[in-house]
């Protein structure tokens, strides 16, 4: 995982970090259908976390709800 202050990206840059991260989220959440109760629910909280903060738009690219 690489290492960049927010504050020192432009828009564009924020955006494609995002997608970065949200797809490695999905990999995580994917990967960890089969451990333990205790993973699962670090896993529910992570989906949590996405869903309150993410949508996708019909093409899938993910974004900050609120930002067009």
């Amino acid at each position: 995982m690489r290492k960049e202050r927010v504050g020192d990206m432009d828009q564009k840059e924020k955006e494609g970090r995002l997608i970065e991260i949200v797809n490695e989220a999905k990999l995580v959440i994917q990967k960890t259908e089969n451990y333990d109760e205790n993973v699962q629910e670090k896993v529910e909280v992570l989906k949590r976390i996405l869903c309150e903060n993410i949508q996708e738009d019909d093409e899938g690219i993910s974004r900050r709800k609120g930002q067009v």
